[in-house]
């Protein structure tokens, strides 16, 4: 800053002012004229300095404005450089071919694209171009294809189908051609010739065995109808003189003869017929035992719950709907009735496997069953519940009759070939002793008016007569 920079300032400019006031005039100007006049020198000064910063700002606009001017031409000179380059570089960036090698894309070469140092969008946007013309998927279809495979189809917005439909994928499944087994890829209307599996050849050779065997027997018996000799005549003339024969020993013989208790020769079967009617017989045999055993388990749960100290307490209104003690006789009669339900559930559970002769008999009894118990109701109380227990207990009763009676009639005749399947358990819950007319439950003599069939089982439990004190005949 030099010595004179300090009449520059607002300050140095007034004092001028001031000491040019003072000096002698001859134009007898005064004091306040004077000091007027060193103000007004002030602020033109001031205005001065105005003017000239704003020219010089202005000077400075017009300037950046300039360089502006000139980098906007520089850039735009550079992009239209950069426009021209990427112009000729275009016809090499774009695959006339449509393959897809590496990185190289159908259609466009973007790793080309990216070593020419092209932008990033610009790229983007070149990428997209080779979409263009080619449709749009709008939604797909499944569908078959002439095989009868399925296929996807893709249509535009249009529904035309936009190129070929795509296979899916088909899970091969094993198939079992009978002589053979193989995987194989479904389809639509496919079928497969199937042959017989090595036991069916063999099945079918011991079957032509057994006709051999049966045309052969016929023809020996129509050679003996056919017989003419003395001896067939001899024969004839002795079966009619037995007919008409009455004395004793020939009746004691024909007697004999039809005495079931005498054996008859077991039936000529083959051993594929034999091994089948073991197996049927067997799976007989175990569906009785076991439907059986499952009677006899309602029959030992209905005892145990009639036999419940706590019935009373656990029965009722307060019985079903508040708890019962711990340990307590009511809280056992709870667990015996449940007890009782859960045996039903398993006795379904159980029939539910079975097959055979007897299966859907075991299925229908153990229906019968279930509705039975279904209706047990503890807040009826006691009475009524016992009641309902001896419709359960006569029903199971006469199921396990008509089980042991139907494995009879069915299997009976078989018997002496399989004696292993000929018995079935006895027992296991004693019947109780019958009880006398006046004690049979109300709902027990109805249950028997709407099954008359149960006569012989509810009077072996109520009593001899018991019946027919209650349907009248």
């Amino acid at each position: 800053m030099g010595l004179l920079d300090a009449f520059n300032s607002e300050q140095g400019r007034f004092g001028l002012g001031l000491l040019a006031a003072s000096a002698p005039r001859s134009d007898g100007a005064g004091f306040g004229q004077r000091l007027n006049e060193a103000v007004g020198s002030v602020d033109a000064w001031k205005q001065s300095q105005a003017k000239q910063k704003q020219a010089e700002f202005l000077q400075k606009v017009e300037q950046m404005k300039m360089e502006e001017f000139t980098r906007k031409m520089q850039k735009e000179q550079a992009q239209e450089a950069e426009s021209i380059r990427i112009k000729g570089l275009m016809p090499g960036l774009f695959n006339q071919q449509g393959g897809a090698q590496g990185g190289q894309s159908a259609g466009f070469d973007v790793q080309a694209a990216i070593k020419l140092g092209l932008p990033p969008q610009m790229i983007q946007e070149l990428f997209k171009l080779q979409d263009l013309g080619k449709q749009e998927v709008a939604r797909t279809i499944d569908t078959v294809d002439a095989r009868g495979m399925p296929t996807t189809r893709q249509l535009d917005k249009f529904g035309q189908g936009v190129s070929e439909d795509m296979g899916k994928y088909v899970a091969p499944v094993m198939v079992d051609r009978g002589g053979s087994k193989g995987f194989e890829t479904p389809m639509a209307g496919a079928s497969f010739d199937k042959t017989m599996s090595p036991s069916e050849i063999a099945t079918d050779q011991r079957g032509q065995e057994t006709n051999k065997l049966g045309w052969a027997n016929n023809d020996l018996a129509r050679r003996r109808d056919d017989m003419t000799d003395s001896r067939a005549r001899a024969n004839n003339d002795l079966t009619k003189r037995r007919d008409d024969m009455s004395d004793s020993r020939v009746r004691e013989r024909l007697a004999f003869d039809r005495d079931p208790a005498n054996a008859k020769p077991l039936k000529l079967m083959t051993e594929l017929q034999v091994n089948k009617l073991r197996t049927d017989m067997g799976k007989d045999h175990s569906t009785a035992v076991t439907m059986l055993g499952q009677m006899e388990d309602v029959l030992e749960s209905s005892k145990a719950v009639k036999e419940s100290k706590g019935l009373s307490a656990a029965t009722g209104y307060t019985g079903k709907f508040l708890p019962s003690f711990t340990g307590g006789d009511a809280a056992h009669a709870d667990v015996r009735i449940a007890n009782l339900r859960g045996k039903i559930t398993s006795m379904g559970k159980a029939a539910a496997a079975m097959s055979g002769a007897i299966g859907p008999m075991a299925v229908q009894e153990w229906k019968i069953l279930a509705d039975q118990v279904a209706v047990i109701d503890e807040v009826k109380g006691k009475g009524p519940m016992l009641e309902q227990i001896a419709l359960i207990e006569s029903q199971a009763e006469g199921a396990m009759s008509r089980i042991r009676e139907k494995y009879q009639n069915t299997r009976g005749e078989d018997y002496e070939r399989f004696p292993q399947f000929a018995t079935l358990p006895g027992r296991r819950v004693p019947v109780d002793s019958p009880k006398p007319l006046g004690d049979i439950p109300k709902a027990a003599a109805t249950h028997l008016k709407m099954n008359p069939s149960l006569r012989a089982q509810f009077d072996a439990k109520y009593g001899e007569g018991a019946a027919a004190s209650i349907l009248g005949k």
